[in-house]
């Protein structure tokens, strides 16, 4: 089956394009190996329904927004504002999601120029449910 969890180690990471993918590069479960920690990118294993789960955390006078992408196809977008106040904020998002074998599901940018904050506060997971 498959179960991930990996984490935005680097401390900072800012300035990255419009629909860059961000690579979650700490990996701390993959059972069955179905997440790549070198291009961010989850491979699903056997068509079925899986469960993703995404916290990011910004910086104080920052605003970030990520989306979750499918196969190149948006699905949904979070932001985590914290624009107007001195202060970190993260935000979380939960997604079902119906998948065939070999569909890709990745976090990426949605707009340039922002700052999410590392040391594991920033954080993409995923698992299988069941199959379809």
């Amino acid at each position: 089956m498959a179960a991930f969890t990996a984490c935005q180690q680097t401390v900072t990471q800012e300035n990255l394009g419009a629909h860059q993918t961000v690579v979650f590069e700490s990996v701390i479960t993959n059972v069955g190996n179905s997440y790549n920690p070198n291009d961010g990118e989850f491979t699903a294993p056997i068509n079925g329904v899986y469960a993703f789960h995404v916290t990011v955390m910004t910086e104080p006078n920052i605003y970030a927004t990520l989306e979750i992408v499918v196969d190149g196809r948006r699905i949904d977008d979070m932001v985590a504002d914290a624009s107007v106040t001195h202060e970190y904020r993260s935000t979380a998002e939960l997604w079902l999601l119906q998948l065939n074998k070999g569909s890709k599901v990745w976090i990426r940018t949605a707009a340039k120029y922002y700052r999410i904050h590392g040391n594991c506060h920033t954080v993409f997971s995923g698992f299988f449910v069941f199959e379809t």
